[in-house]
């Protein structure tokens, strides 16, 4: 039943471009990955089993536990995702997200300010915690950046969801992307969307 939920990678994807959850939800197409895609997800991966084998924190909380790899569901908020780590430390819960590449001079991006607000959410729901803040880690700059989260935050978090139920329920195509330097960047459905 989990196929139902929506992953928190979709409201990623959702703030990059919302085309994108129609043509992989809905028409189901396989996107067209280019080798800086490719690359990127292996090296996150290589990036998150390092984070676990130090004694220390990218992001230095002494004396806190970390835990990695956190397969995460909630039915309340339809909403599913795995977490690359969660710092506890005191009590409080604190989501990590690692990225391939740089910051937003020094600030989070706000696709990724959606990502990891959909995280904290999710992990309020699993431990029965109130998450005030999340960090999102640039590996590219070696750069942790705090992402307090914020009641306007979790509004616009919560109309994405919604969003993305709709456009997959009645097979709505959206807008393009106003932005068109996303889709030159390597966006994986570019082929198709030009057809749309």
């Amino acid at each position: 039943m989990s196929e139902e939920l929506i992953n928190v990678s979709e409201l990623k994807q959702y703030v990059y471009c919302p085309r994108i959850i129609y043509f992989s939800s809905v028409l189901r197409v396989n996107p067209r990955f280019y080798s800086q895609q490719i690359e990127g997800k292996v090296i996150h991966d290589d990036i998150t089993k390092k984070e676990a084998r130090r004694i220390g924190s990218v992001i230095e909380f002494k004396n806190s536990q970390k835990i990695f790899g956190l397969n995460l569901e909630s039915y309340k908020l339809n909403l599913k995702g795995n977490l690359d780590c969660l710092i506890i430390k005191e009590g409080e819960y604190i989501p990590v997200d690692y990225k391939f590449m740089k910051s937003n001079n020094k600030k989070a991006w706000l696709d990724h300010k959606v990502q990891i607000t959909a995280y904290s959410m999710l992990v309020e729901d699993n431990f029965n915690k109130v998450v005030k803040r999340g960090y999102i880690y640039y590996e590219l700059e070696d750069l942790p950046v705090k992402v307090l989260i914020t009641p306007s935050l979790r509004k616009l978090t919560k109309l994405i969801i919604d969003d993305i139920k709709r456009i997959k329920n009645y097979e709505i195509l959206p807008s393009k992307t106003p932005d068109i330097s996303k889709c030159k960047g390597g966006c994986g459905y570019l082929w198709i969307c030009k057809r749309a």
